[in-house]
Parts: structure tokens; C-alpha cells; sequence
């Protein structure tokens, strides 16, 4: 008979699991998993933060934004700002994502946009 753990155990297991994806991702600029998978997985973080906000660890992926960079980058100044389609996982989201879009390029609603 399989347990279900705790959630405090599967908090931290999470966030564990969270922080070693982000090493390999920021540092060693090698990811384990996809995008898909990491944000499934910091869906259930904050999901289970929700639920017990006494658990909320200051070292949480919900409490920070992004991680370390590699020494190798060099600033970019893009012409165009590079907007990001942030989680979307949903049609709906996407049609709210091109909604953005176009307010923010102060277009009509009926605006057609080809993304790339």
C-alpha cells in the first residue's frame, strides 16, 4: 500500500526538486525537464502554499523570480521589447495574452497579430 506524504514532506520535496532543476537550468545551462514539467511543478508548490501558508519557505520558487545567470551572457538591447507568454496553458489564456498584445501595441480589438 503506497502512503501519501505528508504535506510538509512533499513541500519540501518539491522545492528540493524545484532547486536542483533550477541549477541545471540557470547555472550549468543544461535542463533536466521541460518548461511544461517545471511549471507543473511550481503549480503544486504554490497550490499546496495555498492550502497551508504556514509552509511558505523563504527559499520557495514562488518567493523569487528567475535564478543566477551565467558569467557568458551579455545584455541585450532588444528594438522591440520581448514579451513572454508568461504560463499560458489554456486557449482562454492565450486569447487574453493576444488581448495584451494588442492594447499594449494600441491596436483595434479586431486587430489580426501573426505571431513567429
Amino acid at each position: 500500500m503506497t502512503t501519501i506524504p505528508a504535506p510538509a514532506e512533499r513541500y519540501a520535496h518539491l522545492i528540493a526538486k524545484v532547486q536542483t532543476y533550477d541549477y541545471h537550468y540557470y547555472v550549468l545551462d543544461n535542463p533536466l525537464v521541460p518548461d511544461a514539467d517545471y511549471d507543473a511543478l511550481v503549480r503544486d508548490i504554490r497550490a499546496l502554499e495555498a492550502e497551508h501558508p504556514e509552509l511558505i519557505a523563504p527559499d520557495s520558487p514562488s518567493q523569487r523570480v528567475g535564478g543566477g545567470l551565467l558569467a557568458h551572457f551579455e545584455s541585450v538591447a532588444h528594438a522591440i521589447p520581448m514579451l513572454s507568454l508568461d504560463n499560458v496553458f489554456s486557449e482562454a489564456e492565450l486569447g487574453e495574452f493576444n488581448q495584451r498584445i494588442i492594447e499594449r501595441l494600441g491596436l483595434p480589438a479586431e486587430a489580426n497579430i501573426t505571431y513567429v
